[in-house]
């Protein structure tokens, strides 16, 4: 099966424009794990996202939870713990 029909879309409202941004299911899960984590909605923190993306949103947010989970992950083998850690690292492609 192709990853395009797999993916899911949504319009995101940010700063009075709306973006469209397509994800596949694992990564719609990933942004609303965080979201949860983080007190907040999976729309606000694509928001949170697009005010620091300098590449296309879709591409902007794939990155942001990759950095999350790699944070996560650093976090957790210096500390043993599972928690996330309580600051989370400003987007920013590398």
């Amino acid at each position: 099966m192709s990853h395009t029909k797999r993916r899911k879309q949504a319009l995101i409202k940010a700063d009075g424009s709306k973006s469209s941004i397509s994800l596949e299911p694992e990564f719609w899960s990933a942004l609303k794990e965080i979201a949860h984590e983080q007190g907040t909605n999976a729309t606000a923190l694509v928001r949170q996202v697009d005010t620091f993306a300098q590449i296309n949103l879709t591409s902007a947010v794939r990155v942001f939870v990759l950095q999350h989970f790699k944070a996560k992950l650093k976090h957790s083998s210096r500390t043993g713990s599972h928690e996330p850690p309580r600051e989370a690292a400003p987007y920013q492609v590398e």
